[in-house]
């Protein structure tokens, strides 16, 4: 779910410059980029600007890319209203995150040439404070669609075309970074390690995994947190089965006894109180599989948790039967062992005693 979220908007590989928040595009190696697991890319702007309507002003922050970009970003799949251009003829149009333009009070409109405006302050990169000046470049953008990818970006995202972009911000022939997509998503870093060493320290590559670090390193390190949770809690459980064998070897001292007068062996006793500690502890295994998976099937298929404040939608689960199989070795693992111990240890003491 969060690669889902997080991967159509965000460029699989963006390349920035080392040395700087940005760089001339005329000084970029562009043949470097000729790779056949590179399907395109896109030059781009990452800034933050003030955007005002009627009486709303919010801040937000922009992105001006190429026309590749929404190829890149699926943005056609992505749209909630609107068509997906930056450009009809010369004139500028911008894409705005719905939730952005749901706090502005704007709207897409439905019919064909007539255009919500957006007036949006671009912070002037050489401004200086002075009286009867302003620090901003303010211009009024026509909407032509808005989108949907995630919270974040649906409420502080606009896409505008680079080139209106770089004017209205004076950056000249300077960008933030370049977006690159790469289709198929084992060979990302595969690219990124080529593309680092191809252009070197002069320039800083990041995969969108790299670029969302937290974000990643927080859902592939939660399945190890809920493991040693639950490995805490067998534990517990283990302590508790030790003590049920341990009380039930005790009441049977005297049946011990008899049996090894009957000429039973100290190993027949053994194997008598372990098999009856394992059957305690895999009628629970089973009866926990059993209940476990019933409760993941019936959220699959009838959404019983929904996540709170998000429009009532279903909490996201996905049935793995290798984290099963997980399960059940560790659990296996520290019944034989919950159960071997005591059995064992009582036994040496009963020698002593006899």
């Amino acid at each position: 779910m969060v690669k889902q979220l997080y991967s159509d908007f965000d460029a699989t590989i963006t390349i920035r410059s080392a040395n700087g928040k940005t760089f001339d595009q005329k000084e970029f190696p562009y043949g470097k980029l000729k790779n056949r697991d590179i399907s395109s890319y896109s030059k781009a702007i990452e800034e933050i600007v003030v955007i005002k309507h009627e009486q709303k002003w919010l801040n937000a922050n922009l992105y001006g890319v190429e026309n590749s970009f929404l190829l890149m970003s699926d943005m056609k799949n992505h749209l909630v209203e609107g068509e997906a251009y930056l450009t009809k003829g010369k004139i500028p149009f911008a894409i705005a995150g719905a939730g952005l333009l749901e706090k502005l009070q704007a709207y897409v409109h439905d019919e064909k040439d007539d255009y919500e405006y957006l007036e949006l302050y671009f912070p002037l990169r050489e401004a200086k404070m002075s009286i009867g000046s302003s620090p901003f470049n303010s211009e009024f953008v026509r909407l032509s669609a808005s989108f949907n990818f995630n919270k974040d970006v649906n409420h502080e995202s606009v896409v505008l075309p680079l080139e209106f972009a770089q004017e209205q911000l004076e950056y000249g022939d300077d960008i933030s970074c370049i977006y690159v997509h790469v289709p198929e998503e084992r060979k990302i870093s595969k690219v990124r390690e080529a593309l680092q060493q191809t252009l070197g320290s002069k320039w800083v590559v990041k995969t969108q995994f790299e670029k969302n670090e937290l974000i990643y390193k927080t859902s592939r390190t939660e399945k190890i947190i809920v493991i040693g949770i639950l490995i805490f809690v067998f534990i517990i459980s283990a302590f508790n089965l030790m003590t049920a064998i341990i009380m039930s070897m005790l009441e049977k001292k005297k049946d011990i006894f008899t049996l090894l007068s009957f000429g039973a062996t100290k190993k027949n006793i053994f194997y008598i109180f372990f098999f009856n500690g394992l059957m305690i502890a895999f009628k629970g295994i089973a009866a926990g599989l059993v209940i476990g998976y019933s409760i993941c099937l019936l959220q699959l298929w009838g959404g019983i948790i929904r996540i709170p404040n998000a429009n009532n939608d279903i909490f996201p689960i996905q049935i793995n039967f290798s984290d099963g199989i997980l399960i059940l070795v560790i659990v296996s693992s520290l019944s034989m062992m919950a159960t071997y111990i005591p059995v064992k240890y009582l036994l040496k003491k009963l020698k002593r005693h006899e």
